[in-house]
This record gives C-alpha cells, sequence and structure tokens, in this order.
C-alpha cells in the first residue's frame, strides 16, 4: 500500500520536483566502494603474478593501472588495481607500505583512487589506520574519500560514527557538492545501530541541513522503521509549510511507521487549494487512500 501512496505522491508533486536538485547517484542506499575486487579478476592476476608473488610484485603493479590524472577510469583497469591492492593488503608484509605517504599523495588529485587505496590501507593495518583518517577527515577532503573514511569510524564503533559523522552533518555549512546526501545514504543509513537512527531523526529535523539529505534521511526512518523517530516527524509534518518536498517525505514516513498517527495527521491538517495545490492535492490523495473524508 505504501508502494502505492509513494507513485500518488511522486505523480502529485512532479511539478514541484522539476525545480529540485536530483537525487545523488547514491539514494538507493548502497555504497560506492566494495572492498573486496572481481573475483574474475582476482583469479586472473592472482595467475599472472604467480604462487610465489606477493605484496612487492602486487604493489609495483598498482600504480601501473592507476587512473591517468583528469582523465575517466577504465573499468578492467580498476578492477586489475583493485584486485592488486587486494592482494598487498593481505600479505604478510602489507604494514610495511607506505600507506599514509600513498593516501596523502594522492587525495586531491585522484580521489577516487585514495578511496581504494584507504580501504586496502584500511584491511592491512586496522586501528592503526585511525591517526592517518584523522588526519584527512578535513572539509578540504574530496568527497570519495571522505565516505571511505566515515565508513571507517562506524565500523570501529556506532558512538565513534555518531561522533564523526554527526559533527560533519550538523556542524559543516554544505558545500555545492553531495557530500551530505552520500554520508546519509552510503553511510549513517548502512548501520543497524541505535546511535545511526539518532543521528538520522537529528538530521531530518536539521533546518539548516541541505535538502536532499534531510529526505533521504526521513526517508532511510521510515524504511528502517524506525518507530521512535514518529513524534518527530509528525512535528517536522505540521511545522514544514513551506517546502512541499520535506513535507511529503515525512508525511509519506509517517504513515509507514504508524498508520494511525498518519491517519490522524490526515484528519488535522488542512492545505488551501489556492494557495498550496500541490499539499491540498497532495493530502487528498493520501485521505482517499486511507478512506478518509477529503471534506
Amino acid at each position: 500500500m505504501m508502494l502505492t501512496l509513494r507513485i500518488l505522491a511522486i505523480c502529485l508533486l512532479a511539478g514541484a520536483m522539476l525545480w529540485s536538485p536530483a537525487e545523488p547517484h547514491s539514494a538507493g542506499l548502497r555504497p560506492l566502494f566494495s572492498a573486496e575486487p572481481n573475483g574474475v579478476t582476482l583469479n586472473r592476476v592472482s595467475r599472472e603474478i604467480g604462487p610465489d608473488g606477493g605484496y612487492q610484485e602486487a604493489t609495483d603493479a598498482v600504480f601501473d593501472f592507476a587512473p591517468p590524472y583528469g582523465q575517466a577510469d577504465d573499468l578492467e583497469g580498476r578492477r586489475t588495481r583493485q584486485a592488486l591492492l587486494w592482494i598487498a593488503a593481505n600479505s604478510e608484509q602489507s604494514h610495511r607500505l607506505p600507506w599514509q605517504t600513498w593516501l596523502l599523495e594522492e587525495r586531491r588529485n585522484r580521489p577516487e583512487f585514495a578511496a581504494e587505496l584507504f580501504l586496502a590501507a584500511q584491511k592491512a593495518l586496522g586501528k592503526e589506520l585511525i591517526p592517518v583518517a584523522d588526519q584527512m577527515d578535513q572539509r578540504d577532503t574530496p568527497t570519495p574519500l571522505r565516505i571511505v573514511i566515515h565508513q571507517f569510524w562506524w565500523t570501529l564503533s556506532p558512538i565513534l560514527g555518531r561522533n564523526k559523522s554527526g559533527a560533519l552533518l550538523l556542524r559543516e555549512t554544505p558545500r555545492a557538492n553531495d557530500l551530505h546526501a552520500r554520508l546519509i545514504a552510503e553511510v549513517v543509513n548502512l548501520s543497524p545501530s541505535l546511535e545511526a537512527e539518532e543521528l538520522l531523526t537529528d538530521f531530518a529535523l536539521y533546518s539548516r541541513g541541505e535538502e536532499r539529505a534531510r529526505r533521504l534521511a526521513i526517508r532511510a526512518l521510515g524504511a528502517r522503521d524506525a518507530k521512535s523517530a514518529v513524534p518527530f516527524l509528525s512535528s517536522l509534518v505540521l511545522g514544514e509549510n513551506r517546502n512541499a518536498l520535506l513535507f511529503k517525505e515525512a508525511m509519506l514516513a509517517v504513515l509507514e511507521l504508524s498508520p494511525e498517527d498518519g491517519r490522524n495527521l490526515l484528519l488535522d491538517l488542512q492545505a488551501d487549494p489556492s494557495t498550496q495545490p500541490v499539499v491540498a492535492s497532495f493530502l487528498n490523495t493520501l485521505r482517499e487512500a486511507n478512506g478518509l473524508s477529503t471534506q
């Protein structure tokens, strides 16, 4: 039923969404990077290195397959590079590699490559990577690397992740990129912890937060059955009368989490069709879908 409601709501709000920024490519709530390489490529690279090959052979070849500066990356080259990094990170000598030097050299020049290096370094060093991650978790660090650093924080501890990601989301002014939206989708929402739910709620209510990221946070709360967020989302519905898209997400989330509370809101809410035609039509559609009077 909720899927039908969302489809109806999207149709009704199509006009409003024309001016809305597009969702980031991460809106499907999946991480961009994977620490494990493509299996077929890994087998091929392992055969080429040979049974006696190890971290030295792998690391010597990694930068041969690094993406060209300022150019699009080649898929097969990226898979080969990730397989080489995987072999290097899992070798007995992995701790001897200059991970910090590589990361600091590549973080601005080739940020997605730096993110791959960070994942390999995380595998090789574990908690020993914390000082390097702290050094690079800065406002001027490109988004791809910042994302995997925050994934690292949540892997270490949900409390640490909440503190680190909360500081970014609630204290750093959004820039002209999708960092906040991606952090919600690819990091915070992937944690099943209570700390993640609390941060999603805090950010959903954060009036100065970037709009796309707030909508993703609201949507994530509905999808993860965060019933404790219902009172906060209800207050957002009652107080959000200027942004139709935030209003829509909050209303749908309340209905998803607590149908009774959602229906009560639908009975109480009023929107003037002459001044708020999109919201009024949206509410009437939800009332009809829930068997409520539209009068």
